[in-house]
């Protein structure tokens, strides 16, 4: 499984957006199903001279196709995911380079719960755009994680797409 962050870089600065794609995958049932959640209101910033980010995901934009999941879902209107981490690496390179495989520690924070996180991503040059763009892979598990009352489960958290703008928020 591949997630994408992609963005445009212009120079050392700080990047964002509030239209990212993440997907987060269940490795436990409820009700009988397996739910992939879906979500295109990730908020994310990312500081490309120090390689920190923070994303805030709101769990009422989140989405499965399973209507007894989505309606508790929607119920959680004022709880969001937080994540706030830092790239193994002094900055991230706004130049071309050949791709770079990294590692990431981060912090999760939702309702009363604060839980490290270790994670894994790739950092790749997009030539030919009339700006320089990176193409960046995020991927972290997180263990018996409880996202509402009744359900706990192992999670896969992806971040699929994300286009970050320099100190635009779009």
């Amino acid at each position: 499984m591949l997630s994408i962050l992609e963005y445009q870089c212009y120079a050392q600065g700080q990047y964002q957006t509030k239209n990212g794609v993440i997907s987060i995958a269940s490795a436990s049932s409820e009700h009988g199903e397996r739910p992939t959640l879906h979500s295109s209101k990730l908020s994310v910033t990312l500081n490309m001279k120090t390689a920190e980010f923070d994303f805030i995901l709101p769990i009422q934009s989140l989405h499965s196709g399973v209507d007894s999941i989505d309606s508790r879902l929607y119920r959680e209107e004022y709880n969001n995911i937080q994540v706030s981490g830092m790239m193994n690496m002094d900055g991230v390179k706004t130049q071309p380079h050949t791709p770079i495989h990294f590692v990431f520690k981060a912090i999760l924070k939702y309702k009363d719960l604060v839980h490290d996180l270790n994670g894994e991503g790739h950092l790749e040059h997009i030539p030919g755009n009339e700006q320089p763009a990176c193409r960046l892979r995020l991927n972290f598990n997180i263990e018996d994680f409880e996202l509402y009352y009744g359900f706990r489960s192992d999670f896969r958290f992806q971040i699929m797409q994300s286009i970050l703008y320099q100190g635009v928020t779009n």
